[in-house]
């Protein structure tokens, strides 16, 4: 569908895909990083320094799959939806034959 749309408009290919990585991916880093500061600085000034350090390496964790995919925005294609495999593809169209 992507493809599509892209020709019509006369736009790069797989430019909607960039678009939508890349701000997905800043705004996944902004959401994260706002909420859990905010959450390990509660607890830190809680009195509770070990579930600071744990918020903080979590939300380090949950940031990572963000940088590595904001990293591989040049090579996009990787994220397009692949075709069903056969047993799927049977089972969901195997009545309509």
């Amino acid at each position: 569908m992507t493809p599509r749309i892209e020709r019509s408009l006369g736009l790069r290919p797989y430019l909607i895909l960039q678009g939508a990585i890349l701000s997905g991916g800043i705004l996944s880093i902004l959401v994260l990083l706002l909420i859990e500061a905010n959450v390990a600085r509660q607890l830190w000034l809680g009195g509770h320094a070990w579930g600071a350090t744990t918020a903080a390496l979590l939300d380090g964790l949950a940031v990572l799959p963000c940088i590595l995919a904001l990293m591989r925005l040049r090579n996009s294609e990787q994220y397009l939806p692949r075709s069903l495999p056969n047993f799927v593809s049977q089972r969901i169209y195997g009545g309509f034959d």
